[in-house]
């Protein structure tokens, strides 16, 4: 199983994700709740470095703030849970220092996805930092 990451990034090489050249390489993997990382060619790799990293699910593994990344060179897309705040602060300091400079696609699990410049995407992931330190107390 590809998964959504696989297929955002199929997708945009087959399109040749327009003005940009198609990469050499493409490499994915998982930024671990705990700083590690786990990384490999390719697209469809996730499944297999869950173990190598002692996660026994996907699931599991996002709901401990891992993120899950797939990096084309020149673009980087990544997948998190959008309530877990480790998750968010492990993207903002991959964003600011692994990937800074390039486009980002982010997938918040379950809110939905963004993409701008690496810059515009980390304003975005503050933003959603401050809500979770500091959630609204009204209703609606």
């Amino acid at each position: 199983m590809i998964g959504r990451l696989g297929q955002i990034v199929r997708g945009a090489l087959r399109l040749g994700r327009v003005g940009r050249p198609r990469p050499a390489g493409v490499r994915s993997g998982w930024l671990a709740p705990d700083g590690r990382v786990a990384e490999a060619s390719g697209t469809a790799v996730h499944e297999a470095l869950l173990a190598k990293l002692g996660a026994p699910t996907r699931e599991g593994f996002f709901a401990q703030g891992a993120v899950r990344f797939v990096d084309a060179g020149d673009w980087v897309s990544l997948e998190l849970d959008g309530d877990s705040r480790l998750a968010l602060e492990h993207a903002r300091a991959a964003l600011s220092d692994r990937w800074a400079g390039r486009e980002v696609e982010i997938e918040f699990r379950p809110f939905g996805l963004i993409s701008g410049s690496a810059t515009e995407v980390l304003e975005a992931l503050r933003g959603r930092l401050g809500e979770i330190q500091h959630p609204r107390t009204d209703k609606w």
